[in-house]
């Protein structure tokens, strides 16, 4: 969700979204952030 909410920071600067996505790695490893896991609803495509 990080990533996809900031990537319009890709566009503007690709050498700080590389920053970017190596500080939110380091989150989900540290347990700040929880890796995204893909949510199923019942009728959902």
């Amino acid at each position: 969700m990080v990533l996809k909410r900031n990537r319009s920071i890709e566009k503007g600067s690709p050498a700080l979204w590389g920053f970017v996505k190596e500080m939110v790695a380091d989150a989900v490893e540290k347990g700040y952030l929880q890796k995204e896991a893909r949510q199923y609803t019942a009728g959902a495509q």
